[in-house]
């Protein structure tokens, strides 16, 4: 197996974040700190969470919930704000995470898992690399999965290596879209997503 296919199943294996959060806490990659400067780091200062949405959607919920909470879990409790930032489908917002923000600690973003490997899918507006994120935990655990149709006469996932098969998706970054674009680039399946 290609050293990037290992390297990239290897890491979406061993990240669950990859896979079973509908929503991840990322930031991008910074010095860790010791306990008591971190303290005296965020005291008095902001944190700002990056919503890839309009206000009032699902996404902007959970930023807004997590805003709530996240003080009381930082030392030196700081002021914690929400930046709505759409575009992209939350790619503007993590790309300016991943390119722009600073990298101390006092930005983080909410993501739709999949979209830490859409680099890896060959999404060209994806201007991040996945391997250089701090996962920061997960908000909830949905789990994903890729299904043929009894129609399309596929009965096992060795049975489809073999054959082409049609995926709907809801837009090529969608969540929907990920799992066939992972059987094709990484695995090799013959795989056509509309």
């Amino acid at each position: 197996m290609h050293q990037t296919k290992r390297r990239i199943l290897n890491s979406v294996h061993s990240k669950a974040a990859f896979s079973a959060a509908a929503l991840c806490g990322v930031a991008a990659a910074s010095v860790p700190a010791m306990a008591d400067s971190t303290a005296s780091f965020y005291k008095g200062r902001h944190l700002t969470i990056l919503v890839g949405a309009g206000a009032g959607g699902g996404i902007d919920t959970f930023g807004r919930l997590l805003a709530r909470h996240l003080s009381d879990h930082v030392p030196g409790k700081p002021t914690v704000l929400v930046q709505n930032m759409p575009g992209g489908g939350g790619f503007k917002a993590t790309n300016y995470l991943y390119n722009a923000a600073p990298k101390d600690g006092t930005y983080i973003t909410l993501m739709i898992p999949t979209y830490a490997i859409a680099p890896l899918m060959g999404d060209v507006q994806a201007k991040w690399d996945p391997f250089k994120f701090h996962w920061l935990g997960n908000l909830s655990k949905d789990y994903a999965g890729c299904v043929a149709s009894g129609r399309s006469n596929i009965k096992s996932i060795k049975e489809a290596a073999t054959r082409e098969i049609v995926f709907g998706a809801s837009g090529p970054a969608g969540q929907t879209a990920q799992h066939p674009y992972a059987l094709a680039n990484m695995l090799g399946y013959k795989i056509n997503v509309v």
